[in-house]
């Protein structure tokens, strides 16, 4: 039996018969991410059990590790009052992920929900939901430990053991305000400990805290904790108090969410479901409706490349080389500059989403991407072209597929490059200019450089 199978068994005996104390066992053996893990493989009734039979911070925790999906499941099963009492243990950011994802599912029971919590919580969870999506207001919680400035470092460390923070990452730090709850600095308690009894908070504190406006995009304030290496922010108004504190691992979801999100779009799919999961175990019919728009573009691309391809075929049908020969040519063509343009776009959607890329370097970026595919054109351009030449004898055609592989993948890389940056520059998501777009765009501009260039070199020959 493997450690997730023993586990398993142990969670089934557990719910039908389980004591305080084994429930106590089990928390101090396993963590409640593997807790977690092991009971979503449990039947929905089976899971609501386990939280219905013992609510501590220990439960909760496990609670807070499950999928968005089973925890909506599990609040379903609950009476109002149990929902209520579960929500207000949770850390507030997690406790208004859910509210808001409840209030998609089942309005009317997220709003009875709401109602049965105490009035400090409701406030703070109705304030919280008003923060516009993808925001630091949305990241952040409540549960944090501000301090007056005016405070000794006994009096500061004796307030801390009074208020008993919940144990994670905002326990480590006491942020230190004014009177008009105002951020005036940040301390450690690890600083509070090592500092002198009667010495004044004020004087050992850092007076340069970084911080986030609460309207911050989230992919933001993942930036300030890769560039500053926190693992707790403070989150200002515009009158810089203290409304919440994000940390670290709130950050890690959001990193995961923003790349999955990115993938999908890359991909040609719709970027809105975070983690991709409905994509893969969802119904088939939500998966079409997520995958079938980008495909509509591909289509209509691949009939203007077959208007385009009939056209030329018309006129090269009378040329001195066979239009077999000419045509045959083309997948690899399209191939080419479909390739290297969604690389170029690949590694400008990478460099814009982590800030690799500032305002003054944006057109040489461009630039560079655009020699980088000629060279590389250059050289695949000289292979192909001697490989034409070796296998027909044909000047003429192999300093045409030369020609045509240089130009048309320093195009695809000049595309790939501009359209990430010009989308960001009127703040639309870069990761649009997704495969199927440019694909599609490519697959039309290279036929065209094609046939223009074979036309062109055909009539000279005349």
């Amino acid at each position: 039996m493997t450690p997730k199978e023993r586990l398993l068994d142990l969670l089934v005996r557990l719910i039908g018969r389980g004591t305080q104390h084994q429930f106590n066992l089990l928390f101090h053996k396993y963590h409640e991410a593997d807790i977690a893990e092991a009971l979503e493989l449990l039947p929905t009734d089976k899971k609501a059990l386990f939280f219905s039979r013992i609510l501590t911070n220990e439960t909760v925790d496990v609670f807070e590790e499950m999928d968005m999906e089973s925890q909506i499941e599990i609040i379903q099963h609950f009476k109002v009052e149990n929902a209520a009492e579960l929500i207000e243990k949770m850390d507030k950011d997690d406790g208004v992920d859910l509210l808001e994802a409840l209030l998609d599912e089942d309005e009317q029971k997220a709003q009875q929900i709401l109602n049965k919590m105490d009035v400090e919580d409701q406030i703070q969870l109705n304030r919280l939901l008003t923060y516009k999506e993808d925001s630091a207001g949305t990241l952040m919680t409540t549960d944090f430990i501000s301090i007056p400035e005016k405070l000794t470092v006994k009096e500061a460390l004796d307030l801390y053991k009074l208020k008993s923070p919940k144990e994670n990452d905002s326990a480590f730090y006491l942020f230190i305000v004014n009177e008009y709850g105002q951020i005036q600095g940040v301390i450690s308690i690890r600083k509070l400990l090592l500092a002198q009894p009667n010495t004044l908070v004020k004087d050992v504190r850092n007076s340069y805290p970084i911080k986030v406006h609460v309207d911050s995009d989230q992919e933001d304030v993942a930036s300030m904790f890769q560039k500053y290496r926190s693992i707790v922010l403070p989150v200002v108004d515009d009158l810089d108090i203290v409304l919440g504190v994000i940390t670290i691992d709130d950050v890690v979801d959001v990193v995961v969410e923003e790349a999955s999100e990115d993938i999908l779009k890359l991909s040609g799919t719709s970027g809105d479901d975070i983690q991709g999961e409905r994509l893969i175990q969802g119904s088939i019919w939500y998966a079409l409706i997520h995958r079938l728009p980008w495909l509509f573009v591909t289509i209509v691309g691949g009939i203007i490349a077959s208007i385009i391809m009939i056209y030329y075929s018309k006129v090269l049908s009378q040329s001195v080389i066979s239009l077999a020969f000419i045509l045959s040519f083309v997948p690899m063509l399209m191939g080419l500059g479909g390739n290297i343009g969604n690389q170029s776009a690949t590694i400008l959607v990478r460099a814009l989403a982590i800030n690799q890329i500032g305002e003054s370097k944006k057109i040489l970026t461009i630039i560079r991407e655009c020699c980088v595919g000629l060279i590389i054109g250059t050289i695949i351009g000289l292979i192909v072209s001697g490989y034409v030449y070796l296998t027909s004898d044909n000047q003429i055609m192999a300093i045409c597929i030369g020609a045509t592989i240089a130009i048309n993948m320093s195009v695809a890389s000049l595309i790939g490059a501009s359209l990430p940056i010009i989308f960001k520059t009127f703040n639309i998501d870069p990761a649009i200019a997704s495969a199927p777009f440019i694909s599609t765009t490519l697959d039309i501009i290279g036929q065209i450089i094609y046939f223009t260039i074979a036309i062109a070199m055909f009539n000279a020959m005349l």
